[in-house]
């Protein structure tokens, strides 16, 4: 078993070979995603399949399919589902692209911590280019597939650094999509966020805007230790 396995209350998560690790984003974008009964539940760029997991735990009378492009993967998420104790879990080696051209499906929520560098200097390794660079998923892309995978009253959740905000909102807009939830996150009470989370979905609503502070000093706050306390398995403070 991998020495990079991640142990949280309800599962376990190794993430020795996938492209995207479990850390505070995943966390905290798994914690705040949430939906009025999902049906259907799609995890887009699921690296090793901690957002998955995470709605498997929340939401365990729902399907859920968790898409990477990456075939390892692909590979470590199916074998972190099949160590977990949840079995409406389905890891599929597939683009975002392919995927909304391919399948009929529709998804009450989707959830994403896509990669998000554009324009970026890049790495010597092209797993982390791939994790984190978003020459294969554009922002646009990102948003107008999630739009035709949405069911009518589907939302969907994604967390990217602060400083693509008009971008997004630009995008949403062209979209004809409408931010119903934004969670700007802040270390050490800064007045600039360094991730917003975003909630978006077919339907105009009144937009829940929200900060939450991170870390303080180095550890982590007391709203991230409540917000996370039905995943992490030891004491945060």
């Amino acid at each position: 078993m991998s020495n990079q396995l991640f142990k949280l209350k309800h599962f376990d998560v190794a993430h020795d070979r996938s492209t995207m690790k479990v850390g505070t984003d995943a966390m905290i974008l798994g914690a705040v995603a949430v939906h009025d009964q999902p049906k259907f539940i799609l995890d887009i760029g699921t690296g090793c399949g901690i957002l998955a997991l995470m709605m498997a735990q929340k939401y365990p009378n729902s399907k859920i399919y968790a898409i990477d492009i990456d075939e390892e993967s692909t590979d470590q998420a199916l074998a972190n589902f099949m160590r977990s104790n949840f079995r409406n879990l389905s890891s599929i080696r597939i683009s975002l692209q392919d995927f909304a051209r391919e399948t009929a499906q529709k998804f009450d929520l989707i959830v994403s911590n896509p990669p998000f560098f554009q324009d970026d200097l890049k790495s010597d390794s092209e797993k982390k280019n791939l994790a984190r660079h978003n020459d294969n998923l554009s922002f646009e892309e990102l948003i107008s597939d999630a739009k035709n995978l949405l069911s009518d009253s589907g939302v969907f959740w994604f967390i990217l650094p602060a400083r693509y905000d008009s971008i997004i909102q630009n995008i949403t807009d062209q979209n004809q999509m409408f931010i119903q939830s934004l969670i700007e996150l802040t270390n050490d009470h800064q007045e600039n966020p360094v991730r917003i989370i975003y909630a978006i979905s077919k339907k105009e609503q009144s937009i829940q805007k929200k900060k939450m502070n991170i870390r303080i000093g180095g550890k982590y706050s007391s709203e991230y230790i409540e917000l996370t306390k039905d995943f992490h398995d030891r004491d945060l403070s």
